[in-house]
């Protein structure tokens, strides 16, 4: 079992009009008796977004999402901090992750998010956030 929790919700309200803001937050809580260490970095370098339709199926990404996410895999330079994260503490990812940026999130229907994080206290496992459904009508 892991040390920390990742978790992720909403800003706002779970059903958008097509084209309105659809903003995700995330955070990590060291759930363990002793401090823990996490990677603070930009999003998408240490973590991977899954926005899917209700079926499962991926929804794409938006080619400024491509582009972004192409430059932070690459050699540039980010910042990379690690953090000791006492028991019980809480530590936001990022302020704000407008997923309709980086996804076509541009018909109506039901979808499904959650991230994934590679869980340094385990070198190759994989943490999976909680998985959230809105709608866009």
């Amino acid at each position: 079992m892991s040390d920390i929790r990742l978790e992720i919700a909403l800003y706002g309200s779970s059903s958008v009009k097509i084209n309105e803001p659809i903003v995700l937050k995330a955070w990590i809580t060291n759930i363990s008796t002793h401090i823990v260490k996490i990677i603070d970095t930009h999003i998408l370098r240490e973590y991977e977004i899954n926005v899917m339709f209700e079926n499962g199926q991926p929804v794409p990404m938006t080619s400024q999402g491509n582009q972004l996410k192409e430059s932070v895999s690459g050699p540039a330079t980010f910042r990379r901090v690690i953090i000791d994260l006492d028991p019980g503490g809480l530590h936001q990812l990022a302020s704000e992750m407008k997923l309709n940026e980086w996804f076509q999130l541009d018909r109506a229907g039901v979808y499904l998010v959650h991230i994934r994080q590679r869980d340094v206290q385990n070198d190759q496992s994989m943490m999976i956030s909680n998985m959230i459904t809105f709608t866009i009508i």
